[in-house]
C-alpha cells in the first residue's frame, strides 16, 4: 500500500547492495471516457458561470433511479439525460481527437412538476393537510429534489395541480387529482396537435411508424390521441395513468384495423385441413407405371439362377 502511494520502503539501517532501497512508482487512475452529450446552448454554462450538474432523481414514471440535469444560476432548468449505446463499437471524432465512448447522450426539457409528482402524491397519502413546497420536496434518498423549488414560476405551477393555501409569502399545497387530471389532458393536446402539424414521415417511433405505415393514410384523431397519451404516460406513475385514459375517453375506444390487419383477421369459421398430415405421406405418393424393360425383366424365370451378390460372398 505504501508503495502504491508513492512512498519509499525503508529497510533496518543504511542500505547495502544487498538491500536494495524501492523506487518512487507513480499510479495513474485514469477516469473512463465520457460519451458525447447534446444539449441547447442555454443548458451550456457560460465561462466563469455556475455549473450544470449532472443527479440522480427518481424517475416519476418507473420510479428507478435516472440521471437529469439541472442548469446552474438563479433559475434552473430541468433536462433528463436519455443514453442511448448499443453492441457496435465505435468512436467519436471531436476536432482533432478521438472520444473511444461511442454512447450519444441527449438532454430534452422536463417539466419539473412532473418530477415532484411522486412527491406530491407522498405529501397527501402521508398527510391529509397542506404542506409547504420546501417539505414536500425534502427527499432523504434524493437530496437534489430540493432544487427543483428553484426552477422558474415553479409555484404557479404547482398550483395548476394542487389545491393551494396560505398567503403570498407562506403557500403550502395539497395535490387535487381533478386538477392534475385537466393539466395532464392540455399536455396531451399540445403533443396530439403538434403530431398532428408534423409530417408523419419524421416521427421515429417504432409503434407509431408501424401503425401509420399500415394503414397508408392520415391518423386520426384518436390515434394520434393515443399515441400522445403514451408519451405523457411514460412520466406519470401508474396509479394516474388510468385516470388519465379515463379523462381522455380513450379507455373505450377500439383500436381501427388497418388494411394489411383486415387481411387476416378471419371473418368466418376456422377452415379444417382437407388431409390428415400426421399420418405417413406414402399415400400421398402417386405409384409410377412400370417400364417396358422392367416388364420383359419380370416375365424371365430366374429359377436355379444366382443373385448378383452371391458372386461377392466369401466361399467356404
Amino acid at each position: 500500500l505504501r508503495m502504491m502511494a508513492g512512498e519509499e520502503i525503508e529497510g533496518e539501517g543504511d542500505p547495502s547492495p544487498q538491500q536494495p532501497t524501492a523506487k518512487r512508482r507513480r499510479v495513474e487512475h485514469r477516469a473512463p471516457p465520457q460519451p458525447v452529450c447534446i444539449l441547447p446552448a442555454r443548458a451550456i454554462p457560460e465561462a466563469g458561470g455556475d455549473a450544470t450538474r449532472v443527479v440522480t432523481l427518481r424517475h416519476p414514471g418507473s420510479g428507478k433511479p435516472a440521471q437529469f440535469i439541472l442548469t446552474g444560476g438563479p433559475i434552473v432548468e430541468v433536462y433528463e439525460l436519455a443514453t442511448f449505446s448499443d453492441s457496435i463499437s465505435r468512436s467519436w471524432f471531436a476536432h482533432d481527437a478521438v472520444i473511444s465512448n461511442g454512447d450519444l447522450q441527449i438532454g430534452t426539457v422536463v417539466d419539473p412538476v412532473l418530477l415532484a409528482l411522486p412527491l406530491l402524491s407522498r405529501a397527501r397519502d402521508n398527510s391529509e393537510s397542506f404542506v409547504l413546497l420546501d417539505h414536500i420536496l425534502d427527499d432523504d434518498t434524493y437530496p437534489e429534489y430540493a432544487t427543483l423549488e428553484h426552477c422558474e414560476d415553479i409555484y404557479t405551477r404547482v398550483a395548476n395541480v394542487c389545491d393551494v393555501r396560505g398567503t403570498e409569502e407562506v403557500r403550502a399545497y395539497r395535490l387535487n387529482d381533478d386538477k392534475l387530471m385537466q393539466w395532464l389532458k392540455q399536455k396531451v393536446d399540445r403533443v396530439a396537435a403538434k403530431l398532428e402539424t408534423s409530417q408523419i414521415s419524421s416521427i421515429t417511433s417504432a409503434a407509431l411508424a408501424s401503425n401509420f405505415a399500415a394503414a397508408k393514410s392520415k391518423p386520426t384523431h384518436i390515434q394520434l390521441m393515443r399515441y400522445a397519451a403514451g408519451v405523457i404516460a411514460e412520466y406519470l406513475p401508474p396509479v394516474f395513468t388510468d385516470k388519465l385514459m379515463q379523462t381522455l375517453g380513450l379507455d373505450a375506444v377500439p383500436e381501427p384495423v388497418t388494411e394489411r390487419q383486415k387481411k387476416v383477421v378471419p371473418t368466418g369459421p376456422i377452415a379444417e385441413p382437407l388431409e390428415d398430415y400426421s399420418t405417413s405421406t406414402s399415400k400421398l405418393v402417386p405409384k409410377k407405371a412400370p417400364s417396358v424393360i422392367q416388364k420383359k425383366l419380370s416375365k424371365i424365370d430366374t429359377k436355379g439362377m444366382k443373385s448378383l451378390s452371391s458372386f461377392f460372398t466369401k466361399k467356404k
